[in-house]
């Protein structure tokens, strides 16, 4: 349990040996979310990642990095099964923006407890849950002000999606078939490398905070409450983007671009 010990530590949790409860997961996710970014600097200075244990847990826990999904969302399950939660893994379509249907590029994590199934996801940098969805069909779920839901699609399986501006749209999809750590590697490496990944050009960074979240998007620096901008610095020095790393973020690298 050293490890574990550790990651809650990372987390802001002091807590040992929790009851493998909800209430638990929901602390872990909303911790894990407000406290460890989403962010692609590796992946921008063409960096490897490593799927391993070790690689993640010193990045994320020790090097109080961050990552993308794929790596948050592995080291979040991994933490989970050494707890003792029973989890399970799926390769899910994010869809919220598509036009067509993309390929799947997404890792969820499943957690069963109680009779019931969670979907807990700390690798997303736009709005999402702060807490894990029961997946239940057609329940309208109310988290941290934010609601979403899940239907069932023929073709796409389980949909999530979220209430925006009064209208649901499209979160993700994915299909109840289990997958292991290495059938995620393939498509990371097309985000690591593929000149057509979106993930491997700009700095893309996100953290949640309790009304909103703060976000890097290239050159620009925005702070939200729930769906609205309030603050914004656009075309940011590289001095400010080393500063925001620190300071907003908790990174304490120095970049190479």
């Amino acid at each position: 349990m050293t490890g574990v010990c550790e990651y809650l530590k990372r987390i802001g949790l002091s807590e040992q040996n929790l009851p493998l409860t909800l209430q638990t997961l929901q602390k872990i996710q909303y911790n894990h979310v407000c406290t460890v970014p989403y962010e692609n600097i590796d992946l921008v200075e063409k960096r490897p990642i490593v799927y391993t244990y070790e690689s993640l847990f010193d990045k994320i826990v020790r090097q109080r990095r961050g990552g993308f999904c794929f790596e948050l969302n592995m080291l979040l399950s991994l933490m989970l099964r050494e707890m003792g939660f029973e989890v399970c893994d799926y390769f899910a379509r994010f869809l919220r923006g598509e036009e067509s249907l993309p390929k799947r590029r997404h890792r969820v994590v499943g957690v069963k407890l109680d009779g019931c199934e969670y979907l807990c996801d700390v690798g997303i940098g736009q709005k999402a849950p702060r807490m894990p969805l029961k997946l239940v069909l057609g329940e309208v779920q109310e988290i941290s002000g934010e609601y979403y839901k899940i239907e069932c699609d023929d073709f796409l399986g389980y949909v999530v999606y979220d209430l925006y501006k009064g209208e649901w749209r499209r979160f993700y999809s994915f299909t109840p078939d289990k997958a292991i750590d290495k059938d995620f590697e393939p498509t990371s490496y097309y985000c690591e490398c593929h000149p057509n990944s979106n993930l491997n050009k700009k700095y893309i960074l996100s953290l949640k905070t309790p009304s909103g979240r703060i976000t890097v998007d290239g050159k620009d620096y925005k702070e939200f409450s729930g769906d609205e901008i309030v603050h914004i610095e656009e075309n940011i020095t590289n001095e400010r983007f080393i500063s925001l790393l620190k300071n907003k973020f908790g990174i304490n690298i120095q970049p190479l671009r």
